[in-house]
């Protein structure tokens, strides 16, 4: 035990400020690359890259000529396949990291989120009792105008009336989904793509798969009604399912409740650099300290 002590005390004598810079840096970048992971779900993509870079530096280490000569031109070649296949992955990676953070602070500012919330559920209830099939898009932090196509620009006001006469079936574009962003009806007539990841989505409609593959790339918040059943579901994070009207009302709240601003910007933005996703930011660090030690102390 004294000596684990000891092994501590010269880690942390050693630490200068181009270590803690160093290490730093590396955190950092280990940190994105989980939240690459964990935003795009793309596994696959970290694990087979992590292989590859591994027998590129054993065969460095041990000098296996043949394997680097094999490998390293491999691996190019390999990470230029990545990009060309996981596109879209890396693409929504990029999306929300250069999210502004606040960016719905003009309509939170502006609008009465609960009268806001209140529009969409009449306007929802309604059109289930009715049995008309509508996919409303509430926009969180992310973009969508990158994941949908022929949309039709609006620019109105959240109302019962015009949601109900957007997906009367005697309308254009009342196949199309309703883009709500900024809390304005930003396009209506929208085409969502398809879910990639079909599960129970397979034994439902297209509005369903196009509601599920929407939230596979942003972060929205979709509401399906059903127009053979008269249902609801909603979709977030590449997942639907059927929910009653009390759930909807109250998931509804808490999604446009936490896009809402903190009063104090200085304490949001602490938050958001401290506790947000703290357990990756753990992680990283502790996986930094230990590449640290592992190559750069001994």
């Amino acid at each position: 035990m004294i000596q684990i002590f000891n092994i501590i005390a010269n880690i942390i004598a050693s630490l200068g400020i181009s270590e803690i810079v160093d290490i730093t840096i590396v955190a950092v970048l280990i940190y994105l690359v989980i939240i690459f992971i964990k935003e795009t779900r793309s596994f696959f993509i970290f694990s087979t890259t992590t292989i590859l870079l591994g027998i590129v530096y054993i065969s460095e280490f041990f000098g296996l000529s043949l394997t680097q000569k094999f490998f390293q031109p491999f691996l190019t070649f390999f990470l230029l396949i990545i990009v060309i296949v996981f596109q879209k992955e890396i693409r929504r990676f990029f999306l929300w990291f250069s999210i502004p953070r606040g960016g719905l602070q003009k309509f939170r500012q502006n609008k009465n989120s609960d009268g806001f919330v209140q529009k969409i559920f009449q306007a929802v209830m309604i059109m289930a009792k009715q049995h008309m099939g509508a996919i409303v898009v509430i926009a969180g932090m992310q973009p969508v105008e990158h994941s949908i196509e022929r949309e039709i620009e609006l620019g109105g006001d959240v109302s019962v009336p015009l949601l109900l006469s957007i997906f009367d079936s005697n309308t254009p574009g009342h196949d199309g989904a309703v883009i709500i962003e900024n809390g304005k009806i930003k396009y209506f007539g929208a085409h969502l793509p398809l879910a990639q990841k079909i599960t129970e989505s397979m034994r439902t409609g297209t509005r369903h798969r196009a509601a599920t593959g929407l939230t596979e790339e942003t972060d929205a918040f979709v509401i399906v009604v059903s127009e053979e059943r008269g249902v609801v579901s909603l979709a977030q994070n590449g997942r639907i399912q059927q929910v009653s009207d009390e759930v909807l009302l109250s998931r509804l709240s808490n999604f446009i409740e936490k896009q809402a601003p903190q009063n104090n910007k200085d304490s949001h933005w602490l938050k958001y650099l401290v506790i947000k996703n703290w357990i990756e930011k753990l992680i990283s660090i502790i996986l930094a300290i230990i590449l640290w030690v592992s190559f750069i102390f001994y």
